[in-house]
């Protein structure tokens, strides 16, 4: 999913873009639009969305004042959608993806998005890449901020906090301290690489247990956490779960 704002002074050309959007694109979700300069910069600021789709000319100012605005480590990709004609240079000297001329044509516009998806997805694997070197550093595991990306953003936790973590289709559900889960955009796979250092360990296929959260064993053999919950232990897994907890 690809979360985008829509920012055009002519509110019928923002609906029109987002129908074609919603019947073409569905992949698309448009999150917020906006007016002018002023109101983007706000929805921007709200949302952190993915993806631009930015008219040129607006009553307060210029999309492209607006991107040069933006801090550029953390600046969505744009599609730029305008009636002007003479702008497509300086599109491309602030590295604007796209530039589609009203009315959309629906070709172009699949052009575009097809390259946004490849930027969009190579920066998120690069954001992963940097949070699992930045959280592998240091030795105080129980104080180590694990960053947990949703479609809402980024939300931080220490791995202190962490019971135990589940996959679920791609996703992984963090199960906290507290009660409270958080289901990260992240595979299970990748908090193992994170966390196996902290004393985390794969108990199932499925589960990825807090060494430190660990009371001992019931007596069907599965794992009781410290707060009374039960994770289940694969069989395959059951010999080298017994010695973990005996070497923890």
């Amino acid at each position: 999913m690809i979360n985008a704002i829509l920012i055009d002074d002519e509110p019928a050309a923002n609906r029109s873009l987002n129908a074609m959007l919603e019947r073409y694109h569905p992949e698309v979700v448009v999150k917020g639009t906006a007016v002018d300069v002023a109101s983007g910069l706000k929805a921007i600021k709200q949302i952190n969305p993915d993806l631009l789709f930015l008219d040129i000319n607006m009553p307060d100012g210029s999309g492209i004042d607006l991107i040069r605005g933006l801090d550029p480590g953390n600046r969505p990709e744009v599609i730029f959608v305008t009636s002007e004609v003479n702008y497509s240079m300086q599109a491309v000297k602030v590295a604007a993806l796209g530039y589609l001329v009203k009315p959309v044509d629906k070709s172009e516009l699949k052009i575009s998005l097809e390259i946004a998806k490849v930027r969009i997805e190579q920066r998120n694997s690069e954001a992963r890449l940097r949070a699992l070197l930045s959280n592998a550093d240091g030795d105080n595991y129980a104080a180590k901020q694990i960053s947990i990306p949703s479609d809402n953003g980024v939300e931080f936790v220490t791995a202190g906090e962490i019971l135990y973590c589940s996959g679920l289709e791609g996703y992984t559900n963090i199960h906290l301290s507290d009660g409270t889960k958080r289901l990260s955009s992240y595979s299970l796979g990748e908090y193992r690489k994170m966390l196996e250092p902290f004393g985390f360990f794969v108990v199932h296929r499925s589960h990825l247990v807090n060494r430190a959260q660990v009371r001992g064993l019931a007596r069907g053999g599965d794992l009781v956490l410290k707060n009374g919950e039960q994770v289940a232990i694969s069989r395959r897994r059951k010999e080298a779960v017994l010695q973990w907890i005996k070497n923890g």
